[in-house]
């Protein structure tokens, strides 16, 4: 039989007893701190990368929204001189962006305020639609072909819908500084006339 010997290391190795204990201490330690830090630097990142990069990513938009409500498949009946009508078929985006005031003063329009002005313009469509057929009933197929024609068909529509806004109190939470002047310009998408 072998002899038992007194001199024998307890099995175990390095994480063994105590010394063990403070290394995986350590270990945790370490990486809270190296954790920690990787925290830190991405919150600077975030704090000082392009803010048209991290727009999309805050409450707060401001200037870096910009919406279109569309007006589709419009169809006019045009008269004209030779007695059978023309027809009309076109399509329109009013396009809601900040003034050139609020991006130069850096007014900060929050999401909520932003939904409320897009809605206010969807909730106004019967309107806009029964103003733009009064509106073009009384324009000649030549003005309608006109670049001089289109124009003023888009400043009527620009101009009504901020009026509109205007009368109406969307209860803005920065209403001191945010214009209702929302629909920056109108763009006719389709545009075909048949005589």
């Amino acid at each position: 039989m072998a002899e038992e010997s007194g001199d024998e290391k307890p099995a175990g190795g390095l994480l063994s007893g105590k010394r063990g204990w403070v290394i995986i201490i350590a270990v945790v330690i370490l990486e809270s701190v190296f954790f920690g830090i990787l925290l830190m630097l991405k919150d600077k990142k975030k704090t000082t990368a392009n803010p048209t990069e991290t727009a999309f990513n805050t409450p707060d938009l401001g200037q870096y929204m910009q919406s279109q409500i569309d007006l589709k498949d419009l169809v006019y009946s045009i008269p004209t001189a030779g007695g059978s009508p023309a027809t009309l078929s076109m399509g329109v985006s009013i396009v809601l962006s900040p003034t050139q005031r609020e991006i130069d003063e850096k007014v900060t329009i929050t999401a909520d305020d932003w939904q409320k002005f897009i809605d206010a313009v969807n909730k106004m469509k019967p309107l806009l639609l029964d103003r733009l057929t009064t509106r073009i009933g009384k324009m000649s197929v030549d003005e309608l072909q006109s670049t001089r024609g289109k124009d003023q068909i888009k400043d009527y529509l620009k101009e009504l819908v901020n009026s509109e806004l205007g009368k109406i109190d969307l209860k803005l939470s920065n209403r001191e500084k945010i214009s209702t002047s929302r629909a920056q310009e109108v763009l006719i998408t389709s545009f075909y006339l048949q005589t």
